[in-house]
């Protein structure tokens, strides 16, 4: 079974390689979803899996990081990128729901 490397609220950063994922119909993603709602994968999938710039922006944080669990096959790589709860960029956008901490598992 061949694996899959998931963008996930790909924006304007369409990767090549990569399922694109976004709310967005503009951006043209792969797959046009609402991550609030839908992680629209079956268990075990994807082997990388990209969160740049969406943790601040779901309901759910906690239940979105579930389903990428679900997604994931073991050791998969998850790389997240998201403002600190400190960061002036935090509060700037209106449609932040939260800063975040890092933490390295």
């Amino acid at each position: 079974m061949k694996m899959a490397k998931l963008n996930l609220s790909c924006g304007k950063d369409y990767r090549e390689g990569y399922i694109n994922v976004d709310i967005v119909k503009s951006v043209k993603p792969d797959i046009l979803t609402d991550l609030n709602f839908d992680v629209p994968f079956r268990d075990c999938i994807a082997e990388e899996v990209l969160l740049m710039d969406i943790l601040e922006h779901v309901n759910d944080p906690c239940r979105l990081i579930e389903e990428i669990w679900r997604v994931c096959i073991p050791k998969a790589k998850v790389i997240i990128r998201a403002p600190h709860f400190t960061s002036a960029s935090t509060y700037a956008d209106m449609q932040h729901k939260r800063g975040l901490f890092p933490t390295r598992v």
